[in-house]
This record gives structure tokens, C-alpha cells and sequence, in this order.
């Protein structure tokens, strides 16, 4: 994997079609972002392998800096990446914040989905940010919270236009 990815960043021409269907591309203009989540470690698992540990898994630390993040990646590759940007956790309020964000909220996107009106009550949307935020599990456990009861609802009503989450 880490061939085939140096072949994009190397700049150049890249073929990413099949035998059937040729196509090439030149990666030499294009600027790749790399991104990563790297929550599930912790500097006792910086340099190595993730799995499971017979040593006290008790995390020391929750956030990790940017030596130990490219302690983890390929030397072949780490020397192409121009810039790393280690942003800091989200809080609860963080997480708060994007539920209640029309840009951002997993609300706003199931109702544009599905074409329908969802309300959720203040306490209800605290609720589901606490818990995103306490368990690590982010915004996409909030968009499943959301989207399970959503489904819910359209099981016992398949018509259902406004659903009212509290």
C-alpha cells in the first residue's frame, strides 16, 4: 500500500485505471492531504504495534505530539509530508456545538436525507454530546443515535414527516 501511495505523491504520471480502461493521471499538480484519528493511542502505544497488551493498559495521556504521530509512519513516506497539524481533541461542548451547527449537525443532514423534521430537545442534544465526548466515539456515534431512532420511527410509521426525539 505505502508503494502505490508513494507513486501518487511522488508527482507524475500515475495510472488508475484498469487494463480494460487505461486512464492516467499526472499527480504532479495536485496537493494530497493526509488525515488521521489517532484517539485509540496513546504514548504507550506510539512505537508500537496497536492490539492488544498484556502490560497495565491504563492510557497515561490522551494526545499525542507530532514526533509520536510520524514515529508511526513509513520513514519512505514521512519524508514526502510537508506539514503536520496536530489539532486538539473535541470537547464536549465542541460536540455540542456541531449538533447545533446547520452546517455541520447530523440532524440537519438526516432531515435533508430523508426530507424530514426532526426536534430534539436541548437537554436530549446535551445528552448525546455528553456521551460522545465521554466514550471517544465521536460524531459519527451521534449521527447513529440519531439515524437508529430515525429508523425507528420510519419502521413503525413509514410515512412519518416530523419526529420528535427527546
Amino acid at each position: 500500500m505505502v508503494a502505490e501511495l508513494l507513486k501518487l505523491l511522488e508527482g507524475g504520471n500515475v495510472n488508475i485505471g484498469t487494463e480494460e480502461k487505461p486512464k492516467i493521471i499526472d499527480t504532479s499538480r495536485i496537493a494530497f492531504i493526509l488525515l488521521g484519528s489517532f484517539s485509540c493511542l496513546d504514548k504507550k502505544h506510539a512505537s508500537s504495534p496497536i492490539g492488544f497488551s498484556t502490560e497495565n493498559s491504563e492510557k497515561k495521556s490522551t494526545s499525542l505530539n507530532r514526533d509520536e504521530v510520524l514515529a508511526m509512519i513509513p520513514p519512505e513516506l514521512k519524508g514526502r509530508i510537508e506539514q503536520t497539524i496536530i489539532l486538539d481533541n473535541f470537547s464536549e461542548d465542541d460536540y455540542f456545538k456541531i449538533m447545533k451547527d446547520e452546517r455541520y449537525s447530523p440532524i440537519k443532514r438526516i432531515e435533508r436525507e430523508f426530507s424530514i423534521s426532526i426536534s430534539i430537545s436541548n437537554e436530549k442534544v446535551k445528552k448525546i454530546s455528553q456521551d460522545a465526548f465521554l466514550n471517544k466515539t465521536g460524531v459519527r456515534s451521534m449521527n447513529n443515535e440519531i439515524n437508529e431512532f430515525v429508523n425507528q420511527q420510519f419502521f413503525e410509521n413509514p410515512s412519518v414527516k416530523k419526529i420528535q426525539m427527546d
